[in-house]
């Protein structure tokens, strides 16, 4: 059985696969049981014309953060930032710190671009926004840190992996390139350990600049 992704033209840099105008990718077979397609389909959503299936798929988002992979909360994170900035920024690095972990739990090296590519689609807005209030970006990411130490995902965390190159069919034979579930709380907690510290040390040296 061969996977069949469609991806959102548009978007097609932060790789983030998602419906528009329609390009096949035939992917190996192996990673046909990875789950994305409500990820998918919240992202059509957020991304409609229409005010109501935006405003209605937010409210669903916003309700039930830990059921949906970072792709989705970094474009959440755009879409809702008019609304609610600040929790809007938490959003986003909510989504950053879980690409990230899930980065790492992907052995398949070239997917983790995914997490750069996203951050430079989606970061510019909220970084413009809380890079101008040191005090309030600290609140914020540390809210972001602590709410990922404290909640488990319901997403599968395999999402990333569709985006290396190890997915394609010419790569077919193999199951998805990720380390054993047993390594993952390890991987999970240096993450957030890493992440926590590189943000404390830019945050310093934001400080001794002003």
């Amino acid at each position: 059985m061969k996977k069949i992704l469609t991806l959102f033209v548009s978007l097609m840099m932060t790789c983030i696969s998602v419906f528009s105008q329609e390009k096949e990718l035939k992917l190996n077979p192996a990673y046909s049981d990875i789950k994305v397609d409500k990820d998918n389909k919240t992202i059509e959503k957020l991304l409609s014309k229409d005010k109501k299936v935006v405003d209605k798929t937010v409210k669903e988002v916003l309700k039930n953060l830990d059921s949906y992979n970072p792709s989705v909360l970094y474009v959440l994170s755009n879409v809702y930032f008019q609304e609610n900035k600040d929790e809007a920024s938490r959003i986003f690095y909510i989504g950053q710190l879980r690409a990230r972990i899930d980065a790492n739990i992907c052995q398949d090296i070239s997917a983790r671009e995914a997490v750069s590519l996203l951050n430079e689609q989606f970061g510019y807005l909220i970084n413009t926004y809380t890079f101008q209030n040191v005090e309030n970006l600290e609140r914020i990411v540390n809210d972001a840190i602590e709410y990922v130490k404290k909640n488990d995902v319901r997403y599968d965390r395999r999402w990333i992996n569709l985006h290396g190159m190890k997915s394609y069919v010419f790569e077919e034979g193999g199951k998805p390139y990720t380390e054993p579930e047993e390594k993952w709380p390890e991987i999970i907690n240096s993450t957030i350990d890493s992440y926590s510290k590189g943000f404390l040390g830019a945050l310093e040296s934001i400080k001794n600049k002003n």
